[in-house]
């Protein structure tokens, strides 16, 4: 992942951090994306158009609305409507970056970035704790599969990593532990479709997302639906892979329980097997 440096500031994609001489730099979710789309795009001019898709994503805004953020953009690097020696205004046109940045990637940052996982923390309706990293940048996806999950683990896992590269490639891949599993808190008070859905809601809610699209595999479908459902305001998009109407233990005419057997045994006493 790359830092982008102009003047005495640092933007961390990453990270989703600005820093100012090594002092960190508070400045809201939204705001700091709308700051990252024009330092990434420098010299380049963004129209009111395409901040709208990808800021607010496609949603109705008002451009007093715009206009407060991007106001809060030029506090936060100590820039303003007159000088405009960062962010500058095209009248009726749109905004571009017109400072000077320089992109930053060193081996040892691209290595760290690459071994580790920066875990965060948030509570959910009934005050418990979520576990959940933010990876990757680009339109915001919540990644969601079967309960039992490590966020830590399937990213050191051979047989996932491949699929969240693919993501955050171009994406903010979001993921989080289900309630009793990972790093979230062991004990629920409550389980099943509607709580993973609600649970999800906070992980979004606590990063800052009012849109964002869904990839939701195995049981973890019925959740995503349930959440377009009932808050078809923030689900953008939704690929659902392997989710079913009816449980394994109602369904009538289950077959292939022997090779999933074998599979299972096969990749049970084997870490880099794909069949466990």
């Amino acid at each position: 992942m790359q830092k982008y440096k102009f003047g005495s500031f640092v933007l961390d994609p990453e990270q989703h951090s600005l820093m100012h001489s090594g002092a960190p730099v508070s400045i809201e979710p939204k705001v700091f994306d709308l700051l990252l789309l024009l330092v990434k795009n420098a010299g380049e001019l963004i129209s009111r158009d395409t901040l709208i898709e990808r800021i607010w994503q496609g949603r109705i805004v008002s451009e007093s609305a715009i206009s407060a953020c991007v106001a809060a953009a030029r506090r936060a690097v100590g820039d303003d409507g007159q000088s405009q020696a960062v962010i500058r205004t095209v009248a009726r046109r749109g905004f571009l970056c017109c400072a000077e940045v320089e992109v930053v990637e060193t081996a040892d940052d691209a290595q760290s970035r690459e071994l580790s996982l920066r875990l965060q923390f948030t509570k959910n309706r009934e005050d418990k704790s979520l576990a959940y990293t933010v990876t990757g940048e680009g339109p915001p996806i919540i990644y969601t599969t079967f309960g039992g999950t490590s966020i830590e683990a399937d990213w050191n896992s051979p047989f996932f990593r491949p699929l969240l590269d693919a993501i955050r490639a171009n994406n903010t891949l979001v993921r989080f532990d289900e309630m009793g599993s990972g790093h979230s808190d062991l004990e629920m008070d409550s389980a099943g479709v509607e709580a993973v859905a609600y649970d999800l809601l906070s992980v979004a809610d606590a990063i800052g997302l009012d849109r964002f699209s869904l990839f939701s595999q195995s049981g973890s479908a019925l959740s995503a639906v349930f959440l377009a459902a009932h808050y078809p305001d923030r689900v953008q998009s939704m690929v659902l892979n392997g989710g079913y109407v009816e449980g394994r233990n109602v369904r009538q005419n289950t077959t292939g329980t022997p090779e999933m057997l074998g599979m299972i045994s096969e990749g049970w006493d084997k870490p880099d097997s794909s069949f466990l």
